[in-house]
């Protein structure tokens, strides 16, 4: 809750219609694609692709770059791994707490677009707990998978290949080889 007199912060946001439609043709592709399917999933999307690891989305936050990460695959062709950018603006200070809230709202809507979360993430209440960021994961029938995070007072959304999201799943299943 808001004093009164301290100034409401606006901040842009992705729009529920724009998540449906990129998670939509994000689940379209199959496994293991190559890297041209980022090149396809770009244009589908009408953005802007800039060079080969980055391309400009056309989502209303200040910040609009989307990085396309690439990886050598077998006989070192070129695989797309994942597609990661920016769902809401970075509001630093009080309004911070505000990009929170749309985060959980941005949940609810992934929710109803690619199903229940398979796992979510809260940050530890405890002082001298690691510094955790609210995270939430969903896999998608392609095998392909979404996930939405909090941290550094922004909203991120990764699109991961079926690789990533099994090893992620892997790592929720087995904290003991999880990644530090």
């Amino acid at each position: 809750m808001t004093d009164s007199n301290e100034p409401v912060v606006e901040f842009a946001h992705a729009s529920k219609d724009q998540l449906k439609t990129i998670i939509e043709a994000f689940a379209q592709i199959t496994w293991p694609a190559p890297a041209e399917a980022a090149d396809r999933l770009v244009a589908q999307l009408g953005w802007d692709r800039r060079n080969l690891r980055v391309a400009r989305t056309n989502l209303p936050v200040e910040k609009n770059a989307a990085t396309i990460g690439l990886a050598d695959g077998v006989e070192m062709l070129d695989v797309f791994r994942d597609l990661e950018f920016f769902v809401t603006d970075a509001v630093n200070g009080p309004g911070a707490e505000r990009v929170l809230e749309m985060y959980r709202t941005m949940v609810r809507w992934v929710s109803e677009i690619a199903g229940p979360a398979v796992a979510s993430r809260e940050p530890s209440p405890h002082p001298d707990a690691s510094p955790d960021f609210p995270t939430t994961w969903w896999e998608l029938p392609g095998g392909g998978g979404v996930r939405l995070f909090f941290i550094d007072d922004v909203v991120t959304m990764e699109l991961t290949s079926k690789k990533t999201t099994d090893r992620y799943r892997f790592e929720r299943e087995h904290p003991e080889y999880a990644e530090l």
